[in-house]
């Protein structure tokens, strides 16, 4: 998934001695120069010292390379959650998973997928658990839906954070964007997500969606300048001060990896992972909130379900794809 990195490094003229300047420029064909890095290195007698340093600064904006170039450079990934239960459908998910459930006629995971497709995503992690084998014989290897999909099957529900790790060997070290798997959007909400992005890099941009009382999702708090001061995972019902909800759509860099691997569990027995940018914050980590336009469902109650399904009547048939639905603007409902 990683390709060769773009970065070049020039350096100045070494004569052989003990105490030399070494000037490194880093440069990107055709955007110009981003950093110029000025050390004074300690040369024994060989130049190997020279490469050797050379190697290791730009090793280590391979690893960081995600704050500092654009967005067009990056192999971008998503990964869905879709391991849950849905107890909350009831009957309607004894038998079959809720990405499965249908709405305007095609699977709710089809309209996030086509959804990605528009953004420009062609390769998605889908990590299932309840009632695995039918999500992946349903979508299969995703040629007909022009992606290439892969699984992880999460045996035990752990939580979202646990969900994450299983599909760590694919996110690499570039950002990615990663999605509940019961959160239905205007197709255009994804590609917007990501030029939010890209436009000011940040270790995670989280989706928010304006409620009248996020009790039942976790209620995030902002200041004038969209950066998250404080997110509150499952508050009581009436104690929070903001009306932004946690939309269940992240752009995460590498990073949340190790605050999802250092988790204890929450008050539920899970790792969740709002918990991990909770962490991300709390250590001064750089989280910026994206809100949501329009239409937003989590779709987690069979009457969400049936408000989904007239919300979109005016939309078009089944036949027609995803991608030009219109959906019209409505307030989230958790």
């Amino acid at each position: 998934m990683t390709s060769p990195h773009p970065w070049s490094a020039s350096q100045n003229k070494v004569r052989r001695s003990r105490l030399t300047p070494l000037t490194l420029t880093l440069s990107h064909p055709g955007e110009g120069t981003y950093v110029n890095l000025s050390a004074i290195l300690v040369l024994t007698a060989e130049m190997e010292l020279v490469h050797s340093c050379a190697r290791f600064v730009l090793a280590f904006l391979r690893q960081r390379r995600y704050m500092l170039g654009t967005w067009a450079e990056l192999s971008v990934i998503a990964v869905i959650l879709a391991a849950g239960r849905g107890t909350r459908m009831g009957p309607l998910t004894a038998n079959i998973p809720k990405p499965l459930l249908a709405l305007r006629g095609r699977p709710i995971i089809e309209h996030i997928l086509t959804g990605l497709r528009s953004a420009g995503i062609r390769e998605v992690v889908v990590v299932t658990g309840y009632l695995a084998g039918q999500i992946e014989r349903h979508l299969g290897s995703g040629e007909a839906l022009g992606m290439k999909l892969s699984y992880r099957r999460q045996t035990r529900p752990e939580g979202t954070a646990r969900a994450l790790l299983l599909a760590r060997d694919a996110i690499g070290d570039e950002p990615f964007l990663l999605l509940w798997g019961d959160i239905v959007v205007e197709p255009d909400q994804y590609s917007a997500l990501l030029d939010n992005y890209r436009r000011a890099p940040c270790d995670a941009l989280l989706a928010v969606n304006a409620t009248d009382d996020p009790w039942q999702g976790a209620a995030v708090y902002i200041d004038d300048r969209w950066r998250v001061t404080s997110l509150v995972e499952k508050p009581p019902r009436g104690s929070s001060r903001t009306p932004w909800n946690n939309a269940g759509m992240f752009v995460f860099t590498p990073p949340v990896v190790e605050y999802a691997e250092r988790l204890r569990p929450s008050a539920r027995g899970e790792y969740e992972l709002p918990q991990a940018v909770a962490a991300m914050v709390a250590d001064g980590r750089e989280v910026r909130a994206y809100p949501v336009r329009g239409f937003w469902s989590d779709l987690g109650r069979p009457e969400d379900l049936a408000a989904a399904e007239r919300a979109l009547a005016v939309a078009p048939s089944p036949s027609e794809s995803v991608d030009s639905l219109s959906f019209p603007s409505r307030r989230g409902s958790r």
